[in-house]
């Protein structure tokens, strides 16, 4: 189990077992630790980040009464825990654990009865509105990556969204439902999975440069070839030669160059070669 996954199942089961007793400051203080957190400036230096303006207006609007300890019972409430449970699995999202501070969460909260609360309270506050929003509207703006990308993705009030969790209770519903409804989402995560076992188990063989590989011909690099498109899911013929460039590996060697957005020749030129290279864990 990798250690990132030990230490958030660990934090996770702090929030589950942490007893009254470690839960120090009243209510009181509680409340005017989280004012002094996100209004100070000294806070916003330490910890960066985080959206202050957002964070701010949020709390400023609840009277910075707390969102994820119980003001009464002085212990977390079940959707502290239910959240760093949805964090956890962001990257099956081709997301990141730490944009939502679950590094900074775990070196706060087994420190028991010093724990600092307000800033406990305040980084998932801020966890649950940046993931929210990367959920329904992306984690880059497109036109980043591609300037000739002209829809601009939608906006989401994570704020509203987050006090009608507070008020239904239904944290898991609700953050599921701002996902892609697509198919090709769903295939996309699926796709991403199969990325990052092909990249833990070593990825795919490396072709080696040389001369123009062409269909007809017989070459130790088709063997490694072949290995190559098949372990990334295309249609693959084993039968035969297995140093034969056959047709069958024309036509799939033309598919993959089609998805890459090279010219579909069925030959293994320069361009060929350098995607056929790419990593399956740059590729990710």
């Amino acid at each position: 189990m990798p250690n990132i996954v030990r230490r958030l199942l660990t934090l996770v089961l702090l929030l589950t077992v942490w007893p009254v007793a470690a839960i120090g400051p009243d209510s009181v203080d509680l409340r005017n630790g989280i004012e002094r957190f996100v209004t100070r400036a000294e806070a916003q230096l330490t910890c960066r980040g985080l959206d202050w303006e957002a964070l701010q207006r949020f709390y400023s609007q609840r009277g910075y009464l707390p969102v994820w300890w119980d003001m009464f019972g002085r212990r977390p409430v079940p959707a502290a825990k239910e959240l760093l449970a949805i964090l956890e699995q962001s990257p099956e999202h081709g997301l990141s654990v730490s944009d939502y501070h679950l590094h900074e969460l775990m070196a706060l909260l087994p420190s028991g009865p010093g724990a600092d609360l307000a800033q406990i309270d305040v980084l998932l506050t801020d966890a649950f509105l940046a993931y929210a929003r990367h959920l329904y509207s992306g984690r880059n703006r497109p036109q980043l990556i591609d300037p000739a990308w002209h829809i601009e993705p939608g906006s989401l009030d994570a704020e509203a969204l987050l006090s009608r969790v507070l008020e239904n209770g239904r944290l898991e519903a609700t953050l599921a439902a701002l996902t892609p409804p697509h198919p090709e989402y769903r295939l996309l995560q699926d796709l991403l999975a199969r990325y990052r076992s092909l990249a833990a188990s070593g990825g795919w063989p490396v072709l080696e440069s040389g001369p123009l590989l062409r269909p007809g011909e017989r070459d130790l690099r088709v063997a490694p070839l072949r290995q190559r498109l098949w372990l990334e899911g295309f249609p693959v013929n084993w039968e035969g030669d297995e140093y034969l460039f056959d047709p069958d590996l024309e036509q799939t060697l033309k598919l993959f160059q089609q998805l890459r957005g090279i010219e579909p020749d069925g030959i293994v030129g320069p361009a060929t070669l350098q995607a056929l290279n790419v990593t399956a864990t740059e590729r990710i």
